[in-house]
């Protein structure tokens, strides 16, 4: 992605943080570089262990977002699964009933804000919708 567009991507995001995550919580604001290496799986960086385990990234993370894990959520974990090759990242706050989703696809880069009343698209599975007030 450009740095333009990044740049226009972090403040649509940063200019609600407080209505998105709370207060206190900044959006997308941590350099990867200061991101702990011990937040993602080390399998991404070290390759399979044993017969049937896979090497890389997901291509899908969901976290559901607790009061003492917000600032891991909306900033560090947002920039590690990036970095690390993640396709598309959910963030869901059962607080304020909404999802982000974050997807880092085909040299794209989008984020998107959806109600649980919402039929979500799973940006790397064509075929699936999911509406979460359906589950909660």
């Amino acid at each position: 992605m450009k740095s333009e567009e990044t740049r226009k991507l972090k403040t649509d995001v940063s200019d609600s943080d407080s209505d998105i995550a709370g207060e206190g919580v900044e959006l997308s604001t941590v350099p990867a570089s200061d991101v702990p290496a011990e937040v993602l799986r080390k399998t991404v960086d070290s390759g399979a262990k044993g017969p049937g385990q896979e090497t890389g990234a997901p291509d899908w993370v969901t976290e559901v977002v607790s009061p003492s894990s917000k600032k891991l959520d909306y900033s560090v974990k947002l920039f590690k699964y990036r970095k690390a090759g993640v396709r598309e990242y959910w963030i869901i706050n059962t607080e304020k009933r909404i999802v982000l989703v974050y997807s880092w696809t085909g040299g794209q880069e989008s984020v998107n804000m959806y109600s649980f009343e919402d039929e979500i698209p799973a940006g790397i599975y064509p075929d699936l919708r999911i509406r979460l007030s359906d589950f909660v």
